[in-house]
């Protein structure tokens, strides 16, 4: 069973060791696990640009988001935590009477002691108490980290979701330039007697419902502005994004199953254990009480006469050593290893899954762009070409511009699942993976 070792107070030296990424197994250099992702300057521009890149959008966040916020006050008040549990327990002061009253006239019978007593730690309570405090404070490091990058990676996605919402605005855009250009082919067919009303019906109904998914796609892009802009504090519809730089490629994947040591459940699973042994190294010494040393005065005012007293107190733990409780804690220090070897299994599956579907959906759009969307387009231009000359049916033509919008659509969702899949790998992680040298596969 796995040794859980006493932090000292020497807590940043713990949580540098806790947090830090393990070492590259291949020699090449990694970013470290769980750094700030957030982008650090003295001053903002003065007022955000009309066109923001994603630094941009970060760096608004970091600067006016309220939860970061809430969590750099959480870190210090952890601080003042950890600090408190290192002193000592105040001294009890202690003033007796006795013989007052009664037959005893007043107080001439009397006799008053005036004590002082201090609790002393000689089992090391005091530093095993510190110890579970640390490992406390550890753990909300570890959560607020955590936190930072949840909002880091909400505003990557927000930031995805509003550059697919731009450029399916543009689609549809072109959607309705197309039908446009059907409405005027179906009209001069008619205009010079070789088609039909109904073909120019046909054609004039299309238009319109591409006009419909235009204005439906404003109202989409709007929230999507909104949702982003939010999360800086300040809602807004004033603005766009500019192109999407979120990488597309990603490192081997033996180079990330490297650092599933330190990802997300792995390390909430490890630093529980490790709570749960400080908590087991404060019973281990609590069942044995601190003895309490008096000292004092006392003076009598029957003969005028006084002494010094001192004393010592030591509870006796006949009746509750607190055996029952050591051992629950033992218990629970074995269940939270078992979790923490489930937690790595589940996250090297995890990535290893993540990464093959990333690659077989790259592989996928990049039969998207190299195939499929270029003949389609040209198979769009030949159709059109055959209904200008009377060869084909409107109803083939429109059914070609319909499949061009249906496959530029899918490219469009296939960018946003690769990129949403490596964001949650990020998150997952506790990096970025720009940050890294080695080349995508």
């Amino acid at each position: 069973m796995r040794r859980f070792i006493r932090y000292r107070p020497a807590g940043i030296v713990m949580l540098w060791f806790i947090l830090a990424g393990p070492p590259d197994s291949r020699g090449e250099p990694q970013p470290a696990q769980w750094a700030d992702p957030f982008p650090t300057v003295d001053v903002l521009p003065p007022g955000p640009p009309a066109s923001l890149t994603f630094r941009d959008v970060a760096l608004l966040i970091a600067q006016g988001n309220a939860s970061l916020q809430a969590g750099g006050l959480a870190a210090g008040a952890a601080n003042h935590e950890t600090a408190q549990a290192g002193k000592w327990p105040n001294p009890e002061l202690e003033l007796e009477a006795e013989n007052l009253g009664g037959d005893l006239d007043g107080l001439r019978q009397a006799e008053i002691s005036l004590l002082l007593s201090q609790e002393f730690d000689i089992w090391g309570k005091r530093r095993a108490h510190k110890a579970v405090i640390s490992r406390a404070g550890a753990t909300q490091e570890y959560s607020r980290r955590l936190e930072r990058y949840r909002i880091y990676a909400q505003a990557q996605y927000l930031f995805l979701d509003l550059i697919s919402a731009q450029q399916t605005k543009q689609l549809a855009q072109r959607d309705e330039q197309l039908a446009a250009e059907i409405v005027q082919a179906a009209q001069a067919r008619l205009d010079k007697g070789a088609g039909l009303r109904s073909e120019s019906c046909l054609a004039e109904t299309e238009l319109e419902r591409s006009r419909m998914a235009l204005a439906a796609m404003e109202t989409e892009l709007d929230e999507a502005r909104e949702h982003l802009s939010a999360l800086w504090g300040n809602p807004r519809r004033d603005f766009q994004c500019s192109t999407d730089t979120t990488t597309m490629t990603i490192p081997d994947a033996g180079v990330l199953l490297s650092l599933v040591e330190e990802s997300k459940d792995v390390l909430l699973s490890r630093l529980h254990a490790q709570s749960v042994g400080a908590l087991l190294d404060l019973e281990r010494v609590n069942w044995r009480p601190n003895p309490a040393v008096k000292g004092g005065y006392r003076h009598s005012e029957a003969d005028q006469a006084g002494s010094f007293i001192v004393g010592l107190s030591f509870p006796l733990p006949v009746l509750d050593g607190n055996g029952h409780g050591r051992q629950a804690l033992r218990i629970r220090q074995q269940a939270a290893i078992l979790e923490e070897e489930q937690a790595k299994r589940e996250a090297a599956v995890f990535v290893r899954t993540s990464c093959n579907k990333i690659n077989q959906l790259r592989t996928g759009l990049a039969t998207l762009d190299q195939t499929i969307i270029p003949k389609s387009e040209a198979a769009y231009q030949a159709l059109a070409e055959a209904y200008h000359n009377g060869k084909i049916p409107i109803t083939e033509l429109l059914d070609s511009r319909r499949t061009i919008i249906e496959l530029q659509t899918q490219r469009i969702d296939l960018v946003r699942t690769v990129r949403t899949r490596i964001i949650g790998l990020e998150e997952f992680l506790g990096i970025k993976l720009t940050d890294f040298h080695t080349e995508g596969k």
